[in-house]
């Protein structure tokens, strides 16, 4: 729960244009504590933060790491996200092309 809460707090006191500067850290904490995570709307969150650490990585050829993001954003999809998030289903399906 440490987890979440530290990235979701460093997340939400972050602003958007320096979101970029610590992305890892704040994705990484967040993702550490993903099973407390419950509603689809957070879910969606975490993945769109998961997809944007995925393309910084793959943007400096990290990319075990690029596809350990991607995978845990697509994890959080549900069989309605295709419908409801399909700019973030997309996104996170495509990344690794």
């Amino acid at each position: 729960m440490f987890h979440l809460l530290l990235g979701s707090k460093m997340f939400m006191r972050t602003p958007k244009n320096e979101l970029s500067n610590i992305i890892f850290i704040i994705v990484e904490n967040m993702n550490q504590g993903i099973k407390l995570v419950k509603s689809r709307e957070q879910m969606h969150e975490v993945a769109r933060l998961n997809l944007k650490a995925g393309r910084k990585a793959m943007a400096s050829s990290s990319f075990d790491s690029a596809a350990k993001y991607l995978l845990v954003g697509i994890g959080l999809l549900d069989e309605k996200s295709w419908r409801t998030e399909y700019d973030l289903s997309l996104g996170l399906y495509d990344a690794g092309k």
